[in-house]
């Protein structure tokens, strides 16, 4: 995004992608990713969460899968921010087996939220699954005892 000798931080393509990822314009956030690489600046977990957003929004699984894998062979460390995009974009595209396998993933690692339990429940009732649903409500209430117990 250097113009005229103006460098750009990592906060600011940031920002400008939150902007554009809020408007009609949303398309745009691509323009800035392949601005971001040509400075050659490095990406955060953050910054790959709003690109997969967009790719849920536009129903693009593929560029979100290829965006994840990036994310990955940089070794960032995926967000619950990261992974509520990723099931976003299974829920977008119908692909609900995929983010069932997505969410075990997620709660085998531990990194589940209230968020994340909330979108998985709405793809699962989406998809027709009211078992996965309950399943997925049952996994909840059991974490929820957990906290509640270790406190």
């Amino acid at each position: 995004m250097r113009r005229r000798g103006i460098p750009c931080s990592r906060e600011t393509y940031s920002q400008v992608m939150r902007s554009f990822a809020i408007s009609e314009f949303d398309h745009k956030i691509f323009d800035v990713w392949e601005m971001m690489k040509d400075d050659d600046m490095e990406p955060t977990a953050e910054i790959f969460s709003r690109l997969i957003s967009a790719c849920a929004e536009r129903r693009d699984a593929e560029r979100a899968a290829r965006l994840f894998d990036e994310m990955l062979d940089r070794e960032l460390r995926p967000t619950p921010e990261v992974f509520g995009a990723l099931l976003a974009v299974c829920r977008a595209t119908g692909a609900f087996d995929k983010a069932m396998d997505l969410f075990k993933r997620i709660d085998a690692a531990g990194m589940t939220s209230e968020e994340l339990y909330v979108r998985m429940f709405y793809a699962a009732q989406e998809a027709g699954s009211w078992e996965d649903a309950v399943q997925v409500y049952k996994t909840f209430l059991d974490e929820e005892l957990e906290e509640t117990t270790e406190a």
